[in-house]
């Protein structure tokens, strides 16, 4: 983390493992990969699915997740 961060530490694990269980269980085909965070963000993910799939559907139930989550 840099800077000061928005919640402890052990919160943000403990919401990032939840958030990539919540959008595996939606999206089981997806892969979920670490991204460098930007600006005032405490996390960055892509999350990569197969060709052909419906990156909207896809987007929508990723924040099905982080609504879920917060």
């Amino acid at each position: 983390m840099r800077g000061t961060p928005h919640r402890d530490d052990q919160r943000l694990a403990f919401a990032v493992t939840r958030f990539i269980e919540d959008v595996h269980r939606r999206v089981p085909q997806a892969r979920i990969e670490p991204l460098t965070p930007y600006e005032d963000e405490d996390f960055t993910l892509a999350v990569i699915v197969p060709v052909g799939t419906d990156e909207e559907v896809v987007l929508d139930q990723c924040l099905a997740a982080s609504t879920a989550d917060e």
